[in-house]
């Protein structure tokens, strides 16, 4: 008896059907791998350009001392035309205690830190930083 092998024509299509399924795994995998590499970029393409609308400016700054604690009064104004959110401040770069907020364009705000720190009649370096990283800063003379 003779052994019978599969046709010709039978091992052309198998392959063909192996190579197909193979090509179409990786071509899925590529366009899911690109299209989250993509995302990403626009991600932070946008947070850059939010980034750069952020205007503000520390225009007045009062200090009260309460024990051994010293509060910092700092009045800022949003010259742009996007909300800011303040949540940084920073006392010769000792960082003070603040509660974030909102700072809506073309308004002015108090935005407050408390630093354990005594300042009385001294010159302090102030710098006011939002939740995009943008900051002003500002030497403080009293």
């Amino acid at each position: 008896m003779m052994a019978r092998g599969i046709s010709e024509i039978i091992a052309v299509l198998m392959m063909i059907v192996i190579v197909s399924s193979i090509s179409l795994v990786i071509y899925v995998y590529s366009v899911g791998l690109f299209t989250g590499t993509t995302s990403a970029f626009r991600e932070k393409t946008n947070i850059n350009i939010m980034s750069l609308r952020e205007k503000f400016i520390i225009v007045d700054v009062l200090v009260r001392v309460i024990g051994d604690n010293s509060i910092i009064h700092a009045a800022v104004y949003n010259y742009g035309k996007t909300d800011i959110v303040l949540n940084q401040m920073f006392i010769n770069g000792t960082k003070a205690e603040v509660e974030e907020i909102k700072l809506s364009p073309n308004s002015l705000i108090w935005f407050n830190g408390t630093i354990p720190l005594k300042i009385f009649n001294s010159t302090f370096n102030l710098r006011i930083v939002s939740k995009l990283g943008n900051y002003h800063e500002i030497l403080v003379y009293q």
